[in-house]
């Protein structure tokens, strides 16, 4: 006999679980249980003191593309978002890369302030005019095509094997000005072969590994374009991103979800072929009705939380 019972079970309350279980509740109409092992829901949407007492730090990632991450949100959750979602702050400047012997700086502006990318070109040119031309390029090529390929396979199930995807078909005919072969590059690589001053490399290159994507990376120079070019839209939450968890918890426990917290799970419980629920540390068994909705990699899932049983 469980402990407790609920729709759906969620082994941890992180960034997907939380988003999961706001639609789970508010539009499937189903009873939740989460049980997270840290002290708080949110995983990486996290503020916490770091990396010195009294600093706070957004520990996964700093800034938001809101269009990106939000736009469904705002669609389906529109009254909860105007009544306590989180305010997104627009900066002005979108990527920079100071150098310590003369103190000068090279950036980009994002679109907010600069939606032409004509600030961004004077200020490349005082480096190289002929760089400044090639950023003006790049950004009408990735905002006409390579930004809506992204999209689509960003936001839609993955192709069948052998069947190409957007980004697949852009690259057999590729636009004027996309060279399929930077599919192959690393962003090193491409910054070198589209630009010619030191200083615009650099800030590619700074850009990319801030977007977690290493220079010396092979294969991955068309990412480091789209994601540099995601600097263009970021935005900030005011007040950290621990506000996106905040959001999700209102939401979840408004329409009677329960998030709880150093609750750590030690088991998927098995039967049949399906998964029935979750066994917590301390031996609390919870009854999964319909469904376990599981946080950890597959590693975790695997090894300990089912067994290597019950896989290939």
């Amino acid at each position: 006999m469980a402990d407790m019972s609920f729709d759906v079970v969620y082994v941890g309350a992180g960034t997907k679980n939380l988003v999961n279980a706001i639609y789970a509740t508010r539009y499937g109409g189903l009873t939740v249980g989460m049980f997270e092992d840290r002290y708080e829901a949110g995983s990486g949407w996290s503020t916490e003191e770091s990396p010195a007492p009294g600093f706070l730090a957004n520990h996964c990632s700093h800034m938001h593309c809101g269009a990106w991450y939000y736009k469904a949100i705002w669609e389906d959750f529109p009254q909860e978002w105007e009544a306590y979602g989180p305010r997104l702050v627009y900066p002005k400047v979108a990527t920079g890369t100071v150098f310590l012997e003369d103190d000068s700086w090279i950036g980009t502006y994002t679109v907010f302030d600069d939606p032409s990318q004509e600030k961004s070109a004077k200020l490349i040119a005082r480096f190289s005019p002929k760089d400044a031309e090639v950023w003006l390029k790049i950004h009408d090529l990735v905002r006409k095509y390579l930004g809506p390929a992204f999209f689509e396979v960003a936001f839609n199930p993955p192709q069948p094997l052998n069947q190409p995807d957007a980004i697949d078909q852009l690259l057999t005919q590729p636009p004027p000005g996309l060279n399929p072969l930077w599919n192959l590059m690393s962003p090193a690589q491409l910054s070198l072969e589209l630009f010619e001053s030191r200083e615009a490399q650099m800030l590619f290159m700074r850009a990319a590994q801030s977007a977690g994507i290493q220079p010396e990376s092979p294969g991955l120079g068309l990412a480091a374009l789209i994601m540099i070019e995601g600097y263009m839209i970021t935005t900030i939450l005011a007040g950290g991103n621990h506000q996106a968890a905040h959001f999700c918890n209102r939401v979840i426990k408004e329409n009677g979800g329960k998030i709880y917290t150093r609750h750590t799970v030690n088991k998927i419980l098995i039967e049949n072929g399906r998964a029935i629920g979750v066994r917590l540390a301390d031996g609390t068994e919870i009854e999964a009705k319909k469904a376990v909705v599981c946080g950890a990699n597959p590693e975790q899932l695997v090894f300990e939380l089912t067994g290597t049983e019950y896989w290939d």
